[in-house]
């Protein structure tokens, strides 16, 4: 029988520096200082705004497949083409939502995503981490009532 992956991270590493500094000892000394900024960006609330690409390469063989899909989703917010539509309020919710969906927990990177709020304030988008299914939920519901509220 074939080992299911864990796809969720705990909440344990979350602004955990002993936790950082551990898995950083553990490399190469050469990427230590890559993966520390990775797993800073990653885990702490207050952490770096954006991952440099030579960071994420060089300390990528040291992350979970978890931490990966999660980096992966994150830098593309944050460093990539998208960076002017979420930059770092996207990264701030989900560092706050310890990588869990708002509405109901579920945990698993793999599905989560970022929901736009409908009011901005000062000029800066806010967000929400929602796993995919209370996410449709959410959008289905919204366009149901707008719906509902033109037929009247």
């Amino acid at each position: 029988m074939a080992k299911t992956e864990n796809w969720s991270i705990p909440e344990s590493r979350f602004d955990n520096l002993r936790y950082i500094e551990r898995r950083v000892s553990q490399a190469e000394t050469s990427h230590q200082g890559r993966l520390k900024s990775l797993l800073k960006y990653l885990y702490l609330t207050e952490g770096p705004r954006n991952l440099p690409r030579n960071a994420y390469k060089t300390a990528e063989i040291y992350l979970s497949p978890s931490e990966d899909v999660a980096v992966r989703w994150l830098k593309s917010r944050t460093n990539g083409s998208a960076r002017k539509l979420y930059g770092y309020n996207a990264l701030k919710a989900v560092r706050e939502s310890r990588l869990r969906c708002a509405n109901c927990g579920n945990s698993d990177v793999r599905v989560l995503q970022l929901d736009h709020k409908k009011k901005k304030l000062a000029n800066k988008s806010k967000f929400t981490c929602l796993c995919a299914n209370c996410h449709q939920i959410k959008s289905r519901l919204e366009n149901w009532m707008k719906k509902k509220s033109r037929k009247r």
